[in-house]
Parts: C-alpha cells; structure tokens; sequence
C-alpha cells in the first residue's frame, strides 16, 4: 500500500482536536470572491454554472478559519474555491491518488505550486484504503462526485475498504463537523444494486447505507442539482448528459 505524500506544506497548522464546535465566520462575500478569483482556470469558471459552487459551499455553511478536506479532489475545481473561501486563517487538505495524478498530469500540484495561489492548500497523495488522518481534524469534508468509485474495481484502481475509509472519515471530523455527498443518481430500479448501470453513478439508498453505518447523522438535503430529465441509464460521460446529470446533495455530520 502506498504511503501518504504531502506536495506541498504550509506553516498553518491544522487544530488536531476541537472540545466544542464553533459557528464558523460564513459570508456571501467569502463565496464571491472565491469565485471571481483571477488566478482560477477558465475551464474551472465555465463548469460554475451546472456545479453551483456557490450554493454548496452555502449548504455546507463552511467560511474563514475553516479547516476542510477536498476529497477525490480531482483537477481541483472545489480545493481552489474552497481555498479562497476559508482564508488566510483557514485550510484546505486536497486529496488524490497516483491514479488521478495521471489523468490530470499532476494538475493540482503544478497549480498549488504556483506562487500566491492557494497558498492555504496542501495536496496529500494517498490511496483511499491509505489516508491516514487524525482524529478531529476537519471542519467540513467535501466528497463531490467521487462515491461512486467506492463501488468501482479496475487494474489501475484498487478495491475500496468502504467501511473502513468512512469510519476513518467520521473520526476525522471534528465533533459538530459535517461531510456532503454529491453524486450521479442512478436509475430508479438499480439505486440499491451498486453493481447494476454505469459505474459512474450510485443509488442515493446504497450511499445513505453506508454512511450511516459509519456512524453518520443525516442532517440535510438539497435538490439544487437535480434534473428530471436524467433518467439515470446514461454513464456520466455520455455528452447528451455530461455536465446536467441529475444529482443529489446529502449533508451529515458527526
């Protein structure tokens, strides 16, 4: 099992321990300025649209100070609004594998290593199985389209301890901390049957299983990202859908 690599480390530290749960600073402002940042791709700027960033980040109340994990961070889409959004005083941890390290060609890295940009921001390369977190850790986990691959067993992708990778999640939140899923609905008559339609997607039922085995309390839904004209039979990269599958939104918290 691969080790943890840190690419980049910073001198804030994040507080390993919380004895009582603080409201955040939350701010519209925080939000807008994340976004209007000129230093974020215009890939990046052009997926705001169908991604709602903005109310996310809102659902999940996370402002200045926030310590936040960016899990399955991909490309970094969410780790550089997240960055800008939790401050100077705050911190983002932004997970990937060797795996999605190869897809993007170390995109994360190369623009985490640029100067004056998500100078909060520290990358931690690691198997999901591998992650290594301490305990009361993070504010908000943010787990935006990855679930799905919980489920997913390939060559280059190795089989997830679901389990035991959640219950390493619920400790790693601090007490009064929350995780959001977001993901790709599946069709109705497959939403308990991970193994049955495209892997990209997940039923919302297997998820909410899951984590609440884990130890996870729901807490909220929104519906903000749903769309009734996915039936949920299309993998997410089919263009008649990329970019509006139906989606759901699941808050919980510790």
């Amino acid at each position: 099992m691969r080790g943890i690599r840190i690419s980049k480390i910073k001198t804030l530290g994040i507080v390993a321990a919380s004895i009582a749960f603080a409201t955040p600073a939350f701010a519209d402002g925080n939000i807008e300025s994340a976004l209007s940042n000129p230093m974020r791709e215009q890939a990046d700027i052009a997926r705001d649209e169908n991604r709602k960033p903005a109310e996310l980040i809102k659902f999940m109340e996370t402002g200045s100070g926030d310590a936040v994990l960016d899990l399955m961070s991909g490309g970094g889409y969410y780790t550089e609004v997240l960055s800008g959004v939790v401050g100077s005083e705050g911190k983002v941890v932004a997970h990937v594998s060797d795996f999605t390290n190869g897809r993007t060609n170390n995109a994360l890295i190369n623009h985490v290593a640029e100067e004056e940009r998500m100078e909060n921001v520290e990358v931690m390369t690691a198997d999901l199985n591998d992650l290594q977190l301490e305990e009361n850790q993070f504010d908000a986990i943010y787990m935006v389209l990855g679930f799905h691959d919980f489920y997913y067993v390939d060559d280059d992708w190795k089989q997830v301890e679901i389990s035991q990778v959640l219950h390493e999640l619920h400790e790693a939140l601090k007490p009064g901390g929350s995780i959001v899923v977001v993901d790709h609905a599946a069709a109705a008559d497959a939403s308990d049957d991970p193994e049955q339609g495209p892997h990209s997607r997940i039923g919302k039922s297997v998820m909410l299983r899951d984590f609440l085995a884990a130890g996870f309390k729901f807490a909220a839904e929104a519906d903000f990202l749903e769309n009734p004209e996915d039936d949920g039979t299309r993998d997410m990269f089919d263009p008649t859908i990329r970019g509006e599958t139906n989606r759901y939104i699941v808050k919980f918290a510790k």
